[in-house]
């Protein structure tokens, strides 16, 4: 714009040179005088709004700057806090495990201690049997020793075991058929 004005100044300038060539009358140069401060006026006006454009945009720019800077806060401030909230998180995650550890421990702990309950009971089961056993196979014994039985029993079995085919088998093992 400045540069339009420059050159309507230099073409006026030259123009008035020009025509200095040729005579003017009063009332031409008044016209021209009148005109030149018209174009100055005008373009006073032209600067003055090209002025207030500028302090509108450096306005602008400085509200821009302000909004921008807020933001960048903000975004900073936020990024912060999802940092805190990552790490207690990560935190969180950490007791957890923690704890899930202690409670497996506590399960193999109880599992360990069940087993072993139940093969000292299972132990025990079978040594009482055996032990029951041993002592009611001698008590019977005895008792059909003390009775003289003995043979008479076996005299049953063998009868038994003419139809009995697993009763003849089991006698036959003990070398009594």
């Amino acid at each position: 714009m400045k540069k339009y004005v420059g050159m309507v100044i230099c073409l006026l300038v030259c123009w008035l040179q020009a025509s200095s060539l040729f005579a003017f009358t009063p009332a031409e140069e008044k016209q021209l005088f009148q005109l030149l401060g018209e174009i100055k006026g005008e373009l006073k006006q032209i600067n003055k709004r090209i002025d207030d454009l500028n302090k509108r945009i450096d306005e602008t720019n400085k509200r821009i700057d302000e909004v921008k800077e807020e933001l960048n806060k903000r975004i900073d401030d936020t990024n912060k806090h999802i940092t805190e909230v990552k790490e207690e998180l990560n935190k969180r995650i950490d007791d957890t495990n923690k704890r899930i550890d202690k409670l497996i421990d506590i399960m193999i702990g109880i599992t360990v201690t069940f087993a072993g309950l139940v093969g000292a009971m299972m132990g025990l089961v079978f040594w009482d049997r055996k032990t029951l056993i041993t002592k009611a196979k001698e008590e019977t014994i005895k008792e059909i020793e003390k009775e003289g039985r003995l043979k008479d029993l076996i005299c049953a079995l063998r009868k038994l075991a003419k139809n009995d085919q697993k009763l003849a088998e089991v006698l036959q093992q003990f070398n009594l058929l």
